[in-house]
């Protein structure tokens, strides 16, 4: 097979591989992934204990694993799958699976998992044998540009004040600072309890798949920290904003503003974004006190529709 061939090959694998492992652990899928280890496989995990050095160590604590698992359901809400040759016939696929539980909204507490993972396969002739795998969730402690997670170890000295922080940190987007879509729900919900005045914003970032693919998943990271970081320079006061997934962002005001206010600042983020990556919006507004999060979220997301439909880059009304 020729080089591109393996390499669409072993990603389509590695993402079946993930499948099985993650949403559909039955006894045969299992035993696929079974039989494209190889004797002498090792397997770096998340857990400390996680280091096996042969198949037959990894097959004897698979069933704790599954056993661990078995009472919760994952869905995968963003995964990457990328592979490069070494030798000729050594090939390496890595990327991340990004994994929330299901019905995620209705707990207070839930799983969720970030995870970088590397697939080292031998191929010979038509024959795959996986031979290393090593997965690791980012460590939640470690700030940005930090080697070493110093900066919370030494917070963790003030226990009130920690105790506030992890609160905070429970609620918002690990990339972005910003609400995670779970909170970014609640607070709303919260809200349409006592405001009956707002506007509901949503935010999709055009060709963003396109930018991934050509330039990569670190400049694709660097937009939208960028995204976030205009959000909250034009909507400073109150205002909830959240990153949905992806490339998707929103923003809720609870306050009382003229039409005119509300498309100087949709304008104004269309032109600060448009240096690193243009955007499309879709606005709603609340008309009185019966309008749910789910309303207000579809009435908006119908105008986003539109926006990206009709002329990308640009902002609609519900």
């Amino acid at each position: 097979m020729e080089d591109n061939t393996i390499q669409k090959t072993l990603n389509d694998l590695s993402k079946k591989i993930w499948h099985i492992y993650v949403l559909n652990p039955e006894e045969e899928g299992i035993k696929f992934i079974i039989s494209l280890l190889d004797d002498n496989l090792t397997l770096i995990g998340t857990g400390k204990h996680e280091f096996y050095e042969s198949l037959e160590e990894f097959i004897m604590n698979l069933k704790k694993d599954q056993k661990e698992s078995e009472q919760i359901d994952f869905k995968i809400i963003d995964e990457w799958y990328s592979c490069v040759k070494v030798t000729d016939e050594t090939f390496i696929v890595y990327g991340t699976l990004w994994v929330i539980e299901k019905d995620y909204l209705e707990k207070d507490v839930y799983i969720e998992m970030d995870t970088r993972f590397t697939i080292v396969y031998k191929v010979t002739g038509d024959i795959i044998r996986l031979i290393h795998v090593h997965h690791s969730i980012p460590n939640f402690d470690q700030m940005k540009d930090e080697y070493y997670p110093k900066t919370i170890a030494e917070k963790a000295q003030e226990a009130l004040a920690m105790a506030h922080e992890f609160k905070q940190k429970s609620e918002k987007d690990l990339m972005t600072g910003l609400y995670n879509r779970h909170f970014f729900e609640v607070h709303i919900k919260e809200m349409l309890e006592t405001v009956s005045h707002g506007y509901f914003y949503i935010f999709d970032l055009d060709n963003f798949k396109q930018v991934n693919d050509i330039f990569g998943h670190i400049r694709g990271d660097e937009i939208l920290i960028h995204f976030s970081e205009i959000l909250t320079k034009v909507f400073i006061n109150d205002a909830i904003i959240g990153r949905l997934g992806g490339d998707e962002f929103a923003v809720f005001e609870y306050g009382n503003q003229s039409k005119e206010d509300v498309e100087n600042k949709a304008k104004k983020v269309l032109e600060l974004c448009s240096s690193s990556n243009a955007c499309s919006i879709g606005i709603s507004k609340l008309e009185n006190n019966l309008e749910t999060f789910q309303s207000l979220y579809k009435q908006s997301d119908y105008a986003l529709y539109y926006s990206k439909r009709n002329n990308k880059g640009s902002f609609s009304w519900f």
